[in-house]
């Protein structure tokens, strides 16, 4: 008997070669949850931390007194995490087409560019407000996860040898988009949000 043909098809490496065979297939996919999850630490790491520190600014009387005021970036956190959470559990009972991901990037950016405007300028300081946009920053990202990586499964257009690496590859490019918001972070706190940061 020949057990080598019950294993069904082996794994690709991912191989630079094989990265340049899979992209085009896959790209429209794991662009989206490279962008998203840029935007969604980006707004965690900076904008969300730029607003704790800042509203110990507003409100020095109470940066001491008010678990609200204190503790603002670790409650913007927690609804960040809640939102993940619940995302993350969500594929069984709320699927995206995999040509409507797309939704989920531009309400990402959109979420992005209103905790931007809000970070620098603080025209909203209520947590009733800024923590369910926090909720909903953290389902944008975990549903656009869970999505993207279903749809990568379930692409017609990969063997079902590639798709493993097409897994591995959406995933890198997924920590390429936490690394890359990491850095865009960094140069905000030394640049447009540095006094914030020195006053915290």
């Amino acid at each position: 008997m020949d057990h080598d043909a019950d294993k069904g098809p082996s794994n690709q490496v991912l191989t630079c070669a094989n990265i340049a065979l899979l992209l085009p297939r896959t790209f429209r996919l794991i662009f989206n949850l490279f962008s998203v999850y840029f935007f969604e630490y980006v707004i965690i790491t900076s904008f969300a931390d730029t607003m704790g520190s800042k509203m110990k600014a507003l409100y020095p009387d109470e940066a001491e007194s008010s678990l609200v005021v204190r503790e603002y970036f670790v409650f913007l956190n927690v609804g960040y995490q809640v939102g993940v959470f619940i995302s993350r559990s969500s594929l069984r009972f709320v699927r995206i087409p995999k040509d409507r991901v797309w939704i989920l990037t531009l309400l990402q950016m959109l979420n992005f560019v209103f905790m931007f405007v809000n970070a620098h300028a603080m025209y909203v300081t209520s947590l009733y407000v800024i923590a369910p946009v926090c909720v909903w920053v953290g389902l944008m990202g975990g549903a656009s996860y869970v999505n993207v990586l279903h749809g990568v499964m379930t692409l017609e257009t990969l063997e079902a040898s590639e798709k493993e690496m097409a897994l591995t590859l959406a995933l890198v490019l997924n920590s390429g988009g936490i690394v890359l918001a990491s850095l865009f972070s960094l140069l905000l706190s030394n640049t447009l949000f540095k006094d914030a940061q020195e006053k915290a």
